[in-house]
């Protein structure tokens, strides 16, 4: 799951998240829950980073027996090697 979400300046802290406007826009990528739409783990960073990047980190938190269900612009070899070694299982649209 990604969403884009805006937060005032003051609020992100960051000096790196430089726009010109008042507002920062930041993308949240999370693994949820199927059933309950719960955001068991996710990352929270500005706009410009890709989410593909950021998922690479949150398949660290997978555990054994887990089923990974994502769209087809996350499939590639090294993301579904991953989820292997972690004990994991992979379900990905085409």
């Amino acid at each position: 799951m990604r969403t884009f979400r805006t937060m005032p300046r003051c609020l992100a802290g960051r000096a790196d998240l430089t726009l010109p406007a008042r507002f920062h826009r930041l993308s949240v990528t999370a693994l949820c829950e199927a059933g309950t739409h719960v955001m068991w783990r996710w990352l929270i960073k500005p706009s410009r980073v890709d989410e593909r990047v950021m998922a690479i980190t949150l398949l660290g938190f997978l555990e054994p027996g887990m089923l990974l269900m994502w769209d087809r612009g996350f499939l590639g070899y090294h993301r579904v090697a991953a989820v292997i070694a972690r004990g994991g299982s992979s379900a990905g649209a085409r």
